[in-house]
């Protein structure tokens, strides 16, 4: 909202946040995407004594946390949630993500079954959760199949492993949805400025040993011409 109002000339956008502005009509003309960057991940935590089938199902009925209210982690996680045909119970709390890790640890008192954290792998805030918490919460996956039923319903996610080890008491790979973001700006930024932000973007994106797919991979199966938002001209040939 800030970049299609001019406040910021660049931005770190979701695809699925791209895919809601698409399917309210919202006009996107006026920016492009300099950059496809790494994806993000979907991480759901759920307390091991309310988890029956170790899939996302488990969440059903549930008190999660989804992010901060009006946040747009809590708009995807909605829709994610929606897509699979999920219905948890409504958090009657004005907690924030801030707040999530000492209301996840305190295990008497807490009003949560779960959480769901968006964001790059490895995640700091889900791996603080899980070296605290990890004897009580633990990370429940997203199958393949329920990967394709929310594709169905026009989210833009993918799978995605998470390799074996990377977070506290994570003893096996563990596979989720991974989502593309893209470095957003205005479209008139200038052709230099755009080719030199996703050469440094290129340049300085490691090899993360098979953990994520590498910057130029991380936009999906998508063709960049035919996205919601098209790749800046001078960077077409780089991606």
């Amino acid at each position: 909202t800030m970049l299609l109002a001019g406040d910021v000339d660049m931005a770190l956008v979701p695809g699925p946040v791209l895919d809601v502005a698409a399917g309210n009509e919202t006009d996107t003309s006026s920016v492009v995407a300099v950059a496809p960057v790494w994806p993000g991940t979907v991480h759901i935590l759920i307390t091991r004594k309310k988890e029956k089938t170790g899939t996302i199902s488990d969440v059903k009925g549930k008190r999660i946390f989804q992010g901060d209210e009006g946040s747009w982690q809590h708009t995807m996680v909605d829709l994610l949630f929606e897509s699979a045909g999920i219905r948890t119970k409504r958090l009657m709390s004005d907690m924030t993500m801030l707040e999530l890790i000492d209301v996840m640890a305190d295990f008497i008192n807490t009003p949560l079954d779960g959480a769901v954290v968006l964001g790059a792998v490895p995640n700091p805030l889900v791996d603080d959760i899980l070296r605290k918490t990890g004897h009580v919460y633990h990370l429940i996956p997203i199958t393949g199949e329920e990967t394709e039923l929310i594709k169905a319903s026009g989210m833009t996610v993918f799978p995605l492993t998470v390799a074996e080890g990377l977070y506290p008491y994570q003893r096996e790979d563990f596979i989720t949805a991974g989502y593309p973001q893209f470095l957003v700006s205005r479209s008139d930024l200038d052709e230099e400025a755009a080719r030199t932000v996703a050469e440094v973007l290129l340049s300085g994106f490691p090899e993360s040993g098979g953990n994520m797919p590498r910057l130029d991979a991380s936009i999906g199966p998508y063709d960049p011409d035919t996205y919601i938002v098209p790749l800046h001209p001078a960077v077409r040939d780089l991606f």
